[in-house]
């Protein structure tokens, strides 16, 4: 698992408080982050480079659907 997180860190999916590994903090955000992208490589193989595009694009349609609803156009 430690070298899971180092993967994510090192692709920029997650972004740790501190400068060593064993002394690093994530915040609840990025335990999610972390969370979906493990779930994406058990439960469909993908790769860590993989993952972090998949949470990339997830991140751009949540953004797209904040602007949705600024604009009066989303469901909620």
């Amino acid at each position: 698992m430690r070298s899971f997180i180092v993967e994510l860190v090192e692709e920029g999916v997650l972004a740790p408080v501190g400068r060593e590994p064993h002394h690093w903090r994530f915040s609840g955000i990025h335990m999610r982050r972390a969370r979906v992208a493990l779930r994406l490589q058990r439960d469909l193989g993908v790769n860590t480079a993989g993952a972090a595009l998949a949470l990339q694009l997830l991140d751009e349609v949540e953004e797209l659907r904040a602007r949705l609803r600024t604009m009066g156009g989303g469901k909620e």
